[in-house]
């Protein structure tokens, strides 16, 4: 496909008239009448319709130009890569799912003014990426040269992060269930790190940790990847391996889908529909897309979706979890304002969702989580900021504000699978959560709803008290009714 024609395929459409997108590209009319014709021929479809004050798109025009822009966005990109003294700034890391990746995202989302080119050199020797620098083909690595002194003198190393260790295991292991560990515990215990490369960091940082603490660090065998490592691990009782606290792994067999809902997070801002039934049909297509069934774990407006998706289709959704859900439709009793936390609450949510104000969603956010506040709070606080500034993201949650939840309050009673609710003591969106959460086990049909109460928590019981909703969760997923 020609990209020129394309180009000029989006100037017109955005420009509204042949004339003046010749004029911004620098080309004659004509030539600009030309390239759409051929485009239009190309693709067996009429773009535009001329009108005496210019062009506007046909249906199909429309359906085409987000997909334009995508293309010269790209075609533009691509040649900034490779041009000299334009390039993005580019860095390399050891994997796209390693910490430095998470991190450099994670930056990259609190900055996104910031070119960045991301890529992994796949060497080993650090002095090689080094080298790579001096040439000019990067600008930047996150490696660990384990002697500064032998860098070239227009070369610096920066600390830049701490990357605690985590011990992997399967379930059968011994050291399954222990929460914390210390290296001295690990003794004895065979600790498969397959494929250590030699002169690479990680090599003398395993000769360390060995000789230090007396550990058994087995290298044997070539390394697979971590589909492979991470499959010997689950059906072993006795090998572990070392990972980072911040890379990324997909446990083998039970797949685990953290999904941003429309509009937020990753998520693309252009939909047309924001209730939780829409919602609840993403969660399905998901589903299929993996290969289902799923257990559903929703937290707020989730929640209601996932009541949605479980009604919908049974057969793709084995059990529910709902955080601090909203699936009923919600009323306010005058006697409830005398709750001074759910006073505080809906009033910073109602002036969220009229006044758009980020300062209020965090204003309310101190109040959903009421006492000590997560590790890395004020971070927290500064990306979430930084996520809401993002074009269209505020209206997103405002739309689903303003999205009742009595879609998911009329499928309650056509649920067929169990659900666990879970909701704080001290949520600020109730003014009596466990008088919530009761309502909508009884609205489910009798036996399948249980609830449990979080003492202390708001509306993130999940985020303040992970290890009891995990405990909650697992027990509820090992009963009878779930495993039915």
């Amino acid at each position: 496909m020609d990209t020129e024609a394309v180009r000029s395929f989006v100037r017109a459409a955005e420009l509204g008239q042949l004339q003046h997108a010749a004029d911004e590209l620098g080309v004659t009319q004509q030539a600009v009448s030309k390239r759409i014709a051929a485009l239009e021929r190309a693709l067996d479809v009429r773009l535009f319709t001329r009108t005496a004050r210019g062009v506007e798109l046909t249906l199909d025009g429309q359906a085409f130009l987000p997909h334009a822009r995508n293309i010269v966005a790209s075609a533009d990109r691509a040649v900034t890569a490779v041009r000299p003294g334009s390039r993005a700034l580019r860095i390399d890391v050891l994997g796209l799912r390693s910490a430095q990746a998470v991190v450099l995202h994670e930056y990259w989302r609190s900055h996104p003014g910031i070119d960045l080119d991301v890529v992994t050199l796949r060497v080993n020797d650090p002095r090689v990426a080094v080298a790579a620098i001096e040439a000019g083909d990067i600008d930047a690595t996150f490696r660990t040269v384990t002697d500064p002194a032998a860098l070239p003198s227009d070369l610096r190393m920066i600390r830049a992060f701490d990357s605690p260790l985590e011990l992997l295991v399967g379930p059968r292991h011994p050291l399954a269930s222990a929460r914390q560990l210390t290296p001295p515990q690990l003794r004895k215990h065979r600790i498969w790190v397959p494929g250590i490369a030699p002169q690479s960091e990680w090599a003398e940082f395993y000769d360390e940790l060995a000789t230090a603490f007396d550990l058994r660090i087995d290298a044997a065998g070539p390394h697979f990847g971590d589909e492979v490592l991470l499959d010997t691990l689950a059906d072993s009782a006795n090998v572990a391996t070392l990972v980072g606290a911040r890379d990324r792994y997909i446990w083998p067999a039970n797949k685990v889908a953290a999904v941003d809902l429309r509009g937020h997070g990753e998520s693309s801002i252009g939909w047309p529909e924001w209730s939780r039934t829409a919602v609840a049909g993403d969660l399905l297509a998901l589903i299929r897309h993996l290969g289902g069934p799923a257990v559903l774990v929703g937290h707020s407006f989730a929640g209601g979706a996932a009541t949605i998706a479980t009604a919908q289709e049974p057969s793709l959704v084995t059990a529910v979890v709902e955080l601090g859900p909203f699936t009923r439709k919600q009323s306010v009793r005058l006697g409830d304002l005398k709750v001074k936390r759910y006073r505080q609450g809906m009033l910073r949510l109602l002036g969220t969702a009229m006044f758009g104000s980020v300062r209020l969603w965090r204003s309310y956010l101190d109040v959903a989580y009421p006492g000590t506040k997560p590790a890395h709070w004020d971070e927290r606080l500064a990306r979430i900021d930084s996520l809401m500034r993002e074009p269209g993201r505020m209206k997103a949650m405002q739309a689903m504000g303003r999205s009742a939840p009595t879609d998911a309050g009329e499928q309650l009673g056509n649920v067929r699978s169990p659900v666990l609710v879970v909701m704080g003591t001290l949520d600020p969106d109730w003014a009596d959560p466990h008088a919530e959460g009761s309502a909508i086990v009884d609205a489910l049909p009798s036996g399948l709803g249980r609830l449990e109460m979080i003492e202390g928590a708001g509306h993130y019981p999940h985020d303040q008290f992970p290890d009891q909703v995990v405990s909650l969760v697992l027990a509820f997923l090992r009963s009878d009714a779930a495993r039915a």
